[in-house]
C-alpha cells in the first residue's frame, strides 16, 4: 500500500474520526458519476470496470496529495461548509473542479 495512504487513514484514526468525508466523495464519483462519465465518453460496457478503476486511481491521487499537503491547481467556487475534494479535471482550464 502508499505509505501515504496509510499515513492519512491512521492520522484521521488517531483523531477519532470513524469515517473520512473525502473517501465518501471517491465512493460516490466510482458508484455515481463515473457510470453517467464513461457514457458521455462513449465507453463500451465491457470496459466500465476498467474506466472505474481509472477513475479510483485518479481520485485516490488527489486524496492523497491533500493529505500530504499539497496544493492542486483549482479554481475555489465554493467556499464554506462545503469541504470536498475537487475530482472533476476540466481539460479546457486544465484544472480539478467540484461537481456541483
Amino acid at each position: 500500500a502508499d505509505p501515504m495512504a496509510l499515513s492519512a487513514a491512521t492520522t484521521a484514526r488517531q483523531n477519532g474520526e470513524a469515517s473520512d468525508n473525502a473517501l465518501r466523495s471517491i465512493e460516490e464519483e466510482l458508484n455515481a458519476y463515473a457510470i453517467q462519465e464513461a457514457k458521455k465518453a462513449e465507453c463500451p460496457p465491457a470496459q466500465l470496470l476498467a474506466y472505474q478503476l481509472w477513475v479510483a486511481l485518479h481520485c485516490f491521487s488527489v486524496y492523497v496529495d491533500v493529505e500530504a499537503g499539497n496544493t492542486l491547481n483549482t479554481p475555489r467556487d465554493h467556499r464554506g461548509r462545503d469541504r470536498r475534494l475537487p475530482f472533476l479535471y476540466s481539460p479546457v482550464s486544465r484544472t480539478l473542479q467540484q461537481r456541483v
